[in-house]
């Protein structure tokens, strides 16, 4: 019993002890950040169109974003998936991206009222 105990406490101080397996990124974070802006636009502009010509709005929109970032969406979610594995640096690009769009929106409302 005493050779049970202290193997099941070994085992939970070795399972404490193992590393989080952190994925590589496909992309940078600049780039992940500035590709994500895009993303939230892009998905901002969905929100206005008619349910029935979504998807092929979607479709133009990845396109374009593929296009004007070079980059592969399907890494870019899958780097995203992958930060979100990363709770404090995942939202610390949260908020960078969101800080950005907020100083975009200003800019643009200015721009319509000056």
């Amino acid at each position: 019993m005493k050779a049970i105990k202290t193997s099941l406490i070994c085992l939970c101080v070795l399972l404490s002890c193992k590393e989080k397996k952190i994925e590589v990124l496909n992309y940078d974070i600049n780039k992940l950040q500035v590709v994500m802006e895009d993303m939230y636009v892009a998905s901002e502009a969905l929100k206005k169109i008619v349910p029935d010509q979504k998807d092929s709005f979607i479709t133009v929109f990845r396109t374009q974003i593929e296009a004007i970032h070079n980059v592969d969406l399907n890494l870019i979610e899958a780097d995203i998936a992958n930060l979100e594995k990363q709770p404090e640096k995942y939202l610390t690009i949260h908020k960078e991206i969101r800080d950005s769009l907020i100083a975009l929106e200003a800019r643009v409302n200015k721009m319509k009222y000056d």
